[in-house]
């Protein structure tokens, strides 16, 4: 259950412009009173029988609960942060940084929510509205936040614990589009962030831009964590303790060993954060963490497996909390179209009917995956289709497989299926589909490389390979020019490049819901050569002591922005 006291969810509505949008949050609230809507102002063209939207956000039973302040959250991670910078890699692992781009050092202007109402997909933060009134124009309000009052820092007597202004914003976004920092298309060539006046910006794309508010690698909100000006420098930022805007405030750091943060007094949501503070310590050996966990030195355990999980949840009983959620993890058989005979689309659809996925699931990874569509049900800002809406395409039909496969154009000659030799999992879910796939008539050769040949055999067209594994992917895969390393998953369909053409570009969210959800079911009734086979179940483990947790900024409650976490001490 997610717990909600504090700002409202919500994302651009979308429908056609006709008139302006205003997206609103309303502060802290009462629980379960928040609401945003979308006001109209400027033309008159309303239609008189559309209804005003509102998102609300409903209690859950851990609400009612009285937060209670104080208390330091332990947690701990098998690898240390290299530096403090969130724009240089590698700034997205370990669970440090995580926690220090997303709910610790740092805030950002808004944030996604993991939720399966298009809706309710954007989290306003440092920013107090956002106008739309075009498809390519972003009004944004911004709150008065305060940078830390930092003594630790060096650049804290340039900073001065002064109020975050627009001019921030606008200095990030210049010093991010330059390397080494990290950045993308959009913010590099498409967008431009103007400061109208200290606490109102303008964003202005070239193109409507549907993902504008991902902080994926097509959205603005990519690298989004607010700095101090003073402090654009890739030296100051990796090296100087860091100043933020943040619920929390950097106190120490062993270097191999710990980090200690502290509550930030001028936080601003009243009264937030309720923790005093959070400690991070470095045990590299999972059983060791296990342990740490068991005793009680830990308030928080990411499972190796469900084995692990359940037998923690047995032994340990009301003390912990088990989450398990879907995460976007998971493995696709990729088929090189550049090769015969995968240029016939009864030989693609022999291949998806004789892979046993569920074989796959129940032996590799003990029962503890499922079947998924191209998007796995934790993507939600891609409104994910379901297995079962394509199931009659590409369910598991032996022996229509090998009917399809006999009717092809291949010739009997053996495929390689290339993987990678430093993946157990992989190489054993390669040996089973390898195996499936002998049964309905191909010939193939599992051949294990060291990582670096292998990228170097299946990234680039035509690619040195029949078959191979893939993870999951996203929508730049599918398009004939896919912009990435790796090549080799699209259907060079023009019908889909415009499909996906225009779901990039479509600002309106129940429109791109629709789009996206045709992508999803054409990728499989025309048998595209990424074949998605399952995706993985994440299982986590929480002391009972911590509440608060917002399961929608995070399905494991560990990422997003958590203001409401809260220790029962």
């Amino acid at each position: 259950m997610t717990n909600v006291d504090y700002e409202s969810y919500w994302n651009v509505r979308a429908r056609r412009l006709s008139r302006r949008r205003l997206l609103h949050g309303v502060g802290v609230t009462a629980v379960g009173a928040a609401a945003v809507s979308l006001v109209g102002c400027g033309d008159d063209d309303d239609d008189a029988n559309e209804p005003d939207l509102v998102a609300t956000a409903a209690p859950s039973a851990q609400a009612t609960e009285q937060p209670r302040a104080g208390g330091v959250l332990r947690q701990a991670d098998g690898a240390d942060p290299t530096h403090f910078s969130p724009f240089h890699q590698p700034a997205d692992a370990p669970l440090w940084n995580v926690w220090r781009r997303h709910s610790g050092y740092w805030d950002t202007l808004w944030s996604m929510r993991e939720s399966d109402d298009p809706l309710n997909q954007v989290q306003l933060r440092l920013a107090e509205s956002i106008e739309q009134p075009d498809e390519l124009t972003y009004i944004v309000k911004m709150r008065e936040a305060f940078f830390h009052n930092q003594p630790l820092s060096a650049s804290n007597s340039k900073v001065n614990g002064r109020m975050l202004t627009a001019e921030d914003v606008v200095a990030r976004y210049a010093f991010i589009r330059k390397p080494p920092a990290v950045s993308n298309t959009l913010i590099n060539s498409q967008l431009t962030v103007t400061a109208l006046e200290p606490l109102r910006l303008q964003f202005k794309t070239s193109v409507p831009a549907g993902l504008f508010y991902e902080a994926s690698n097509s959205g603005a909100m990519l690298r989004g964590q607010e700095v101090p000006r003073e402090m654009l420098d890739e030296e100051t930022l990796k090296n100087d303790v860091p100043i933020g805007t943040g619920l929390f405030m950097f106190k120490s750091i062993q270097l191999g060993s710990s980090e200690e943060a502290v509550r930030n007094p001028g936080y601003f949501l009243k009264d937030h954060p309720y923790l005093a503070g959070k400690q991070f310590t470095l045990v590299p050996d999972p059983a060791a963490r296990e342990v740490a966990f068991r005793a009680g030195q830990l308030d928080y355990l990411e499972f190796v497996d469900v084995k692990q999980a359940d037998a923690v949840t047995a032994d340990m009983g009301s003390r912990i909390k088990h989450i398990a959620f879907p995460t976007s993890k998971g493995i696709s058989c990729v088929m090189n179209l550049k090769r015969p005979p995968f240029n016939d689309v009864r030989v693609r659809e022999a291949v998806y009917r004789g892979i046993d996925v569920d074989r796959l699931i129940r032996i590799v990874w003990f029962g503890d995956a499922v079947r998924t569509g191209y998007f796995s049900d934790a993507a939600t800002a891609r409104f994910p289709l379901g297995y079962k809406a394509v199931e009659q395409y590409v369910g598991y039909d032996k022996a229509r497989a090998k009917q399809l496969l006999d009717a092809s154009n291949y010739d009997g000659h053996t495929l390689a299926f290339v993987i990678p030799n430093d993946t157990p999992s992989l190489a054993d879910a390669a040996r089973l589909i390898a195996e499936d796939l002998q049964a309905i008539g191909f010939k193939t050769e599992l051949q294990p490389e060291a990582r670096n040949i292998f990228l170097k055999r299946i990234s680039p067209k035509p690619g040195d390979f029949d078959f191979t594994l893939a993870g999951l992917q996203d929508y730049e895969l599918a398009q004939s020019k896919t912009g990435n390393f790796f090549k080799n998953g699209t259907l060079e369909d023009p019908e889909i490049d415009a499909l996906l053409a225009s779901i990039i570009t479509t600002v309106d969210n129940e429109q791109r819901k629709v789009q996206s959800q045709r992508f999803e079911l054409l990728m499989a009734q025309r048998y595209s050569p990424l074949v998605p086979l399952l995706r993985t179940i994440g299982h986590v483990g929480w002391s009972s002591r911590v509440k608060g947790l917002d399961f929608e900024a995070s399905k494991a409650g560990v990422g997003g922005w958590q203001p409401n976490m809260w220790l029962d001490t």
